[in-house]
């Protein structure tokens, strides 16, 4: 391996220097995000003695302090491309990832962690405006972030590519390099570094011939000032630099509280500590939250000791989800999984198990110098180490390999290979066994080719996968789309339609005016048709639908969204189509000319896929969403779809009194036949009684609010009993004036004119009883409904109005 000019450890910084907390934090640029999932992946490797020096700041190992120093360099760094120019870049990121951990996990317990995280994020939708028609779309929803207003499609497209393994038809998730990590204090440092890559190699991914073992290793030398002295760890580090070349650091860490360091202020390290802490606390609450998911769900226990080992390295690989020393992890707690849980399949998960648990304190002895010594020695690493490295294999492929295959003579030779060769091409294995990430693969369309990683064709994708990883999009586009030919040919589906994934993408990345949309749109749909149809690989569709999806969003063609992501709604994955079908009804709002009503009906498709994945508040949000558009309209079978899911959804989500009021809404005149209707009535008495049963009285419930059945109030009319009438008679308006005339004439007791009452006949539509005198109420009632009515137990109330 050739070696580079590295500069001497970086010295200490003053507190001014110290990388503010916006260098860790995420962008959230679809491009961003887009680069940084597809950027360098570095293997890390540590000793147990490496890793006790990061356990006294409660991190479990040196890949959890380095890794959210990875996601956001410090700085421009500049690559080459093949022309020899310089690229400036921005917001560069690499990815840490645990050596052994590289393989790729059981994707259908993945689907069970997807499902359980999307359900445990809760609706917000006070942070949506209500949308009716085009001139609610106004600009405070159209300013607001997609992954604000959606937070659980950001977590599922967050986690689902956390979960990504290696691949034989790509290389982003090769590591790049490996970084072996060692403590000062070890006896034997340089026979023990020697031993480490060599051991930790996990043999059956490397063994399949897919991936190289030749990447760039770095030595890092972990000085604690707890255990040994500086010079002796500095006379360490130059027999390291003998040994193994220049390609190593001595990074210092501080592993004491600052009471015990004396002649040094203790202000000098309280100061900002919420500041250090919160470095880490962001990229490491998730696994704690993971792992009681796991422990809570019976569901997701694994079936073999393959599979456990699977899911725990993928565990170990997520970069923000490492737990603290002081907590259980997956690996010590593998008879959780085992547990029987009283066998129930419908376990409500808490959690918020780990939330009575006091969150330690990450880099608790860690001083800002620290702090600036890793972000400085992420930096060195990438820009005096990696990128070199990177540029070199580029170069040595490009004229070796690249050059060759796209001149003339290496088209004749691919022509007359492809034509006039008999026998099995040289360096192609075929894989027997099923990929992980596979829903079939007994299809007789599935090839299972693997080009051995030292091929022309193997080595060609890697080529443009490095240029792609440091920006040069032109010459990558160039290379994939000369080596998809070699894939089409061979028929290894697979390869073939991640190099049509990756041309897409250079052209939407890289392009500064789409011109020709169909033509992307093209690479896609041939990306998709060999994905999901050819080599059944739906978690590789779902990928580049999601990386197309950020694109289009990138460059404002969300008129181009929807069909990208309609094109991925089947029957394999309920919540996925539901999370895509909701983002395209978002889309049609965002387009030029937002389109309502079809925002509205994605949004009732949503909700259906919600409804049948058992996301339940999800469901109800965006049929919700959908009722205010439909409103109004006089749409009936509609209003009764919606009022129906809503009802249902209201009554499982514990909601009785809202599910009555959308019930309530149903039992009305309607289209729908005498089945359906009795179905709405049926499910509307039984939740009635769910409600009494959980009420102190009935009067929580207005009677009037009940359609059916329809009282006519001009019909209603008050009899008295069969010896008398109600019709008016004049006989009795002449015995009260002959009463009146009588009884009140004259003067009372106290010689004062009596005062004559006014007549009792002046209201004549006044029915007079006696008390205790039985009459009757008599009104006429409609039926609105076409199925029969029984009324039971009629109450009559009656109101006294004093006059």
């Amino acid at each position: 391996m050739d070696s580079v000019n590295l500069s001497s450890p970086v010295s200490e910084l003053s507190r001014s220097s110290t990388p503010s907390l916006s260098v860790f934090n995420q962008s959230n640029s679809p491009k961003d995000f887009v680069t940084r999932v597809l950027s360098p992946r570095i293997a890390v490797i540590s000793s147990q003695d490496a890793d006790q020096v990061c356990q006294v700041n409660n991190f479990p190992d040196f890949l959890t302090l380095i890794k959210p120093f990875g996601e956001r360099i410090e700085g421009r760094v500049t690559a080459m491309d093949s022309q020899g120019l310089k690229i400036p870049i921005e917001n560069f990121t690499v990815r840490f990832a645990n050596l052994t951990s590289l393989q790729q996990p059981d994707f259908q317990m993945i689907s069970q962690i997807l499902t359980e995280k999307v359900k445990s994020i809760r609706s917000k939708t006070q942070d949506l405006p209500n949308i009716t028609t085009k001139s609610d779309v106004k600009e405070r929803y159209l300013e607001a972030n997609l992954d604000d207003l959606t937070p659980w499609y950001a977590e599922y497209r967050r986690l689902f590519f956390t979960f990504t393994g290696v691949s034989e038809h790509e290389t982003f998730e090769h590591p790049v390099a490996c970084i072996i990590a060692i403590s000062s204090s070890n006896k034997d440092p340089i026979n023990t570094l020697s031993q480490m890559y060599s051991v930790t190699i996990p043999s059956p991914l490397f063994d399949k011939g897919f991936m190289d073992t030749t990447i760039l290793k770095y030595y890092v030398l972990l000085h604690d000032n707890h255990k040994v002295s500086l010079e002796h760890s500095e006379a360490v580090f130059e027999k390291m630099k003998r040994s193994f070349g220049l390609h190593c650091h001595l990074l210092k860490l501080n592993s004491i509280p600052p009471v015990l360091i004396p002649e040094e202020p203790i202000s000098k390290y309280s100061a900002d500590r919420s500041f250090i802490s919160d470095i880490w606390t962001s990229t490491v609450n998730d696994l704690n939250l993971l792992n009681s998911m796991l422990v809570a769900s019976p569901s997701i226990q694994p079936t073999s000791p393959e599979v456990l080992h699977s899911l725990q390295n993928s565990l170990t690989s997520l970069s923000s989800y490492s737990l603290p020393p002081t907590m259980s992890t997956l690996n010590s707690s593998i008879s959780s999984f085992t547990e029987d849980n009283n066998n129930d399949s419908q376990v409500s998960l808490n959690l918020s198990l780990t939330n009575n648990i006091s969150p330690p304190i990450y880099g608790q002895y860690m001083s800002e110098e620290d702090i600036t010594g890793i972000n400085s020695f992420v930096r060195e690493l990438v820009v005096q180490s990696i990128v070199p490295f990177m540029e070199r294999n580029i170069q040595n492929w490009n004229e070796q390999v690249a050059s060759s295959r796209r001149g003339i003579t290496g088209r004749l030779f691919s022509a007359s290979r492809r034509y006039f060769s008999t026998g099995p091409k040289t360096g192609l294995v075929q894989q027997s066994s099923q990929y992980p990430y596979a829903s079939n693969t007994s299809s007789n369309n599935v090839s299972n080719t693997i080009y051995n990683y030292n091929t022309p064709e193997a080595q060609m994708r890697k080529l443009a996968d490095w240029s792609f990883m440091l920006r040069d999009y032109k010459f990558a586009h160039s290379v994939y789309d000369t080596v998809k030919k070699d894939f089409s040919a061979d028929k290894a589906w697979k390869y073939y339609a991640g190099a049509q994934e990756m041309i897409g993408i250079c052209l939407l990345i890289a392009s500064t005016n789409i011109n020709n949309r169909t033509e992307i749109e093209y690479y896609f749909d041939q990306a998709m048709n060999a994905y999901y149809n050819r080599s059944k690989l739906p978690f590789y569709a779902t990928r580049a639908t999601i990386l197309h999806y950020e694109l289009l969003k990138f460059r404002n063609l969300y008129k181009d969204a929807p069909p990208a992501l309609i094109r991925l709604t089947g029957d394999d994955s309920d919540l996925r189509s539901a999370l895509f079908l909701e983002q395209a009804a978002h889309a049609f709002l965002r387009c030029s000319k937002p389109m309502v009503r079809k925002y509205a009906f994605h949004m009732i498709l949503a909700g259906h896929r919600y409804v049948k994945c058992n996301q339940r508040e999800h469901a109800y949000r965006c049929y919700l969403a959908a009722s205010q558009v439909f409103e109004n309209h006089s749409w009936s079978l509609v209003d009764d779809h919606i009022n129906f899911v809503l009802g249902r959804q209201s009554y499982h989500l514990g909601d009785l009194p809202t599910a009555i009021k959308f019930f309530l809404k149903l039992l009305k005149a309607s289209r729908q036949p005498q089945t359906q209707q009795s179905a709405y009535l049926k499910e509307f008495l039984y939740i009635y009684k769910q409600y009494l049963s959980k009420t102190d009285t009935e009067s929580n419930f207005n009677s009037e609010e009940l359609p059916i059945p329809i009282i006519e109030d001009s019909s209603v009319k008050v009899i008295l009993s069969n010896l008398q009438s109600s019709e008016y008679d004049d006989g009795w308006e002449i015995l009260e004036e002959d009463f009146l005339d009588e009884g009140f004439s004259g003067l009372d007791a106290f010689g004062k004119p009596r005062v004559r009452p006014s007549t009792l006949s002046s209201d004549i539509h006044r029915t007079v009883c006696a008390i205790g005198e039985p009459f009757f109420v008599q009104f006429t009632t409609q039926n609105p409904m076409q199925i029969p009515i029984n009324v039971n137990d009629m109450t009559l109330e009656c109101e006294f109005n004093l006059t």
